[in-house]
């Protein structure tokens, strides 16, 4: 019995070491996916007829077609693309990444593209 008791005082340091070590190893992960965060330009251009989606970050410039669904509220925008490679893409648009009156007029646009099957 005095040799479990003392068998797991042993183990128990290395596995709050262990713990540590992941968590540690979490974070640092975590800062160097912020540190390399692109900046993200989400270009819109629209004529009566055709509406053209473009995604700009860093060097490249990728060309998109939205989706018929998206999730529009007061203060979120959430916008599904397809890229031309067939891949899917999301974008979350909150209301302080632009000003009230152009996240005001990006909702309307959408919900009616939406109304439309677009």
């Amino acid at each position: 019995m005095v040799a479990l008791v003392a068998m797991n005082l042993a183990i128990v340091p290395w596995v709050a070491l262990i713990n540590v070590c992941m968590a540690i190893l979490a974070a640092l992960l975590a800062l160097r996916k912020y540190r390399c965060q692109v900046d993200e330009l989400l270009i819109f251009s629209g004529a009566s007829t055709f509406f053209a989606w473009r995604l700009v970050a860093g060097n490249e410039r990728i060309e998109l077609h939205k989706k018929s669904r998206c999730w529009v509220t007061k203060g979120l925008i959430i916008v599904y693309f397809e890229r031309f490679s067939k891949r899917s893409l999301l974008r979350f648009i909150p209301r302080d990444a632009m000003s009230t009156n152009e996240h005001r007029r990006l909702r309307r646009l959408l919900l009616e593209l939406s109304r439309r099957g677009e």
